[in-house]
């Protein structure tokens, strides 16, 4: 079911394969790192700021198909075209025409200037759902960089099968059902740890007590429920990185 987390590449492959036999690991992955070419501040690649957006979520490949967050950008059938392309191309894919220091992003020491073996993904759903067009390559690190919503560079950790799930409280103290749910489903825990970083690195003048525990009194609310839990989290996320 899963391959080498090793790219392997074909030197004479020209054109489109499925995911399973391209440069892409099958398995999930984790978002440990957020870059962002502009956001409504116009802050640049590498901003703090930035940094929190989109991490701790889960990116999962398997065989044909791909997901972000579980089911909220899913591709039913996703192919891969490998080709070697430089880290600079990536970084324009990636941000456009913004005038940032990439120097400043982190790369896991893979020079901005060296050529890598890449996969450019395609989906051939009716509905493409955002993802064809998108690279992945593999950092020097062993970790992965995929683009993103043409202005996202996402810094991936591949998870461990037996890893186990980790949300923002301790999974073994969980007691209702919501944080039950939450702690049996790694898309859920990603989700809650995200919105508990985001919160804690807001400015102490936007943090307001009661709209967390309202928040946290809505999601319970849910009980085991998850497409509303799912709801709550989006809501909350929206509010706090907007």
């Amino acid at each position: 079911m899963r391959i080498a987390l090793a790219v392997v590449v074909i030197a004479a492959l020209q054109g489109t394969v499925a995911l399973a036999d391209s440069a892409v690991p099958v398995g999930m992955f984790e978002v440990i790192r957020t870059h962002r070419g502009t956001d409504i501040d116009g802050k640049p690649p590498g901003d703090p700021e930035n940094a929190l957006k989109m991490t701790n979520r889960i990116i999962a490949f398997e065989h044909n198909g791909a997901t972000f967050d579980g089911d909220t950008v899913v591709c039913h059938k996703i192919e891969g075209r490998s080709e070697s392309i430089a880290v600079s191309d990536v970084m324009r894919r990636a941000f456009g025409n913004s005038s940032a220091d990439h120097s400043k992003i982190e790369l896991g020491r893979t020079p901005v200037a060296t050529r890598v073996p890449a996969t450019v993904l395609r989906c051939l759903d009716a509905d493409e759902s955002g993802w064809t067009g998108l690279v992945i390559f593999t950092l020097a690190d062993g970790k992965f960089a995929l683009t993103w919503d043409r202005d996202y560079l996402l810094i991936l950790r591949r998870l461990a099968p037996e890893e186990p799930i980790r949300a923002s409280f301790d999974c073994s103290k969980a007691a209702s059902p919501t944080e039950r749910v939450i702690c049996a489903d790694r898309n859920l825990a990603g989700w809650d740890r995200s919105i508990s970083d985001g919160y804690e690195r807001l400015d102490p003048g936007m943090r307001v007590g009661a709209d967390q525990r309202t928040w946290f009194a809505r999601r319970e609310g849910c009980g085991s429920n998850k497409t509303c839990i799912r709801w709550e989290m989006w809501l909350r996320a929206d509010d706090i990185f907007r």
